[in-house]
């Protein structure tokens, strides 16, 4: 998971600045043609400022941050076959310091970029990592979120992090997915006390809980990077989990 697992990450500056490094040396554009493109944007950027935005040491202010990806693509024109997004400037596993004591996931600050209620996970150097996740009449704080062990399976099979799959379901349903299998399965009434029975209502709510995860997180990751999330490691994943008695064992989901 690279940044995250390295303490409190690094500024903003420095890990935009390697991705626009990244993606120019990838499409063999100069930092003269950049700059040219920035200017069109009203950007007064030198050829060594563009060479000071890659080494990190730029501050970026917000207005900048927007107006990158149209810049890039404008430089780029036809050495890549699509424009550049904001996710790929802000990778998503990466850890972004916003103080020397608070730092924010990669793909937590896209989501407050853009306006998503969550859950968005903050880490403080002294306290636990809180999860926040908003609603229409108040913000509520999780402390310290794990992911479960039935989570933790079905992100091996979808080839993400695990703690990605135990925020969408938190976002999904406000618990984890073990809670939800087993508030599902409860307000059924018809399991009854036959322990076949309800291992097998369990598996089945389980197969069908861990299909809508994998659903989601292809919809979340739909105009990342197909080196993120996308791509065959989800869609393989989600077929093997169909098929795979061990993700769906009630023993231990």
């Amino acid at each position: 998971m690279g940044d995250l697992d390295a303490g409190m990450g690094r500024p903003l500056r420095e890990v935009v600045g390697e991705q626009i490094r990244r993606i120019r040396e990838q499409a063999n554009v100069r930092q003269d043609d950049v700059s040219r493109h920035a200017r069109r944007y009203g950007l007064a950027w030198s050829r060594a400022k563009i060479g000071a935005l890659e080494g990190g040491g730029k501050a970026l202010s917000l207005e900048e941050l927007v107006l990158l990806p149209l810049v890039l693509s404008d430089a780029l024109g036809d050495a890549r076959e699509s424009p550049v997004q904001l996710t790929e400037l802000i990778p998503s596993d990466s850890l972004i310091s916003l103080t020397p004591d608070v730092s924010i996931a990669g793909r937590g600050l896209l989501g407050v970029l853009g306006g998503s209620d969550g859950p968005i996970p903050i880490r403080f150097r002294h306290l636990p990592t809180m999860h926040a996740v908003q609603s229409a009449t108040d913000t509520r704080l999780i402390i310290d979120l794990k992911p479960s062990e039935a989570e933790a399976k079905v992100a091996r099979r979808l080839g993400v992090p695990a703690m990605l799959v135990a925020e969408t379901a938190l976002r999904l349903w406000g618990c984890s997915l073990t809670e939800e299998r087993d508030r599902t399965v409860e307000a059924r009434g018809d399991a009854g006390s036959d322990p076949v029975r309800l291992r097998a209502l369990r598996a089945r709510t389980t197969r069908r809980l861990a299909d809508r995860l994998a659903e989601q997180i292809r919809l979340d990751s739909a105009d990342a990077r197909p080196t993120d999330l996308d791509g065959p490691g989800v869609e393989a994943g989600a077929a093997a989990d169909r098929h795979d008695p061990d993700v769906h064992s009630s023993s231990d989901e």
